[in-house]
């Protein structure tokens, strides 16, 4: 939009007549043929004129588009389970891209049962979780519970669902009912 193209430009112009130590910007770049990515731009000048204005200002650029479709997920799936977290002990989670990521993305609810604790962007290791229940649970009864999510995965079954115990440090051994149901699937 104008206005932020404006306000960049602004911010921009006050740093370049010193009244603003460091540039900061964040927008969106569309060029044709190409998909549009979101950038983050930082810099500090380094070099001033006789009269105070900058000569010199040295930066960097991020792209930061995979990192704000996270957000914007989590945001997304946070608002869709906020009402069901409000009746008691329920809490939503998603894995994405089949986890290759190696992460599950959930709300606090998700963090407080399966960690014990949350984290700022609802990312959560599933290396960890898997690895807790692998310490909490009886062998057998884990890889029956990764098989079965295997197949959902290979969509081979069409809903996922386990129970386990979860002994979190500090807190009373709880047991944990999940239930998924992939929404999404790759081509092949």
């Amino acid at each position: 939009p104008k206005e932020k193209i404006d306000a960049i430009l602004a911010h921009f112009g006050d740093v370049m007549a010193s009244k603003t130590e460091i540039y900061e910007a964040e927008f969106a770049i569309n060029k044709k043929g190409y998909d549009p990515i979101i950038v983050s731009v930082r810099g500090k000048p380094t070099e001033w004129y006789e009269d105070g204005t900058v000569k010199t200002i040295p930066g960097i650029i991020i792209d930061v588009t995979e990192e704000r479709k996270r957000e914007a997920e989590f945001e997304k799936m946070s608002a869709l389970f906020a009402n069901v977290e409000n009746a008691g002990n329920v809490a939503g989670w998603i894995i994405e891209d089949g986890g290759k990521d190696g992460h599950i993305f959930g709300t606090e609810a998700t963090g407080m049962i399966l960690y014990g604790k949350t984290t700022k962007d609802g990312r959560y290791p599933i290396q960890n979780w898997v690895t807790n229940m692998y310490k909490d649970n009886p062998k057998e009864k884990i890889d029956a519970i990764l098989a079965h999510f295997g197949d959902v995965m290979a969509n081979k079954v069409k809903e996922y669902e386990a129970e386990f115990v979860i002994k979190r440090k500090g807190y009373d051994p709880i047991t944990v009912l999940v239930r998924g149901k992939p929404t999404e699937w790759y081509d092949d």
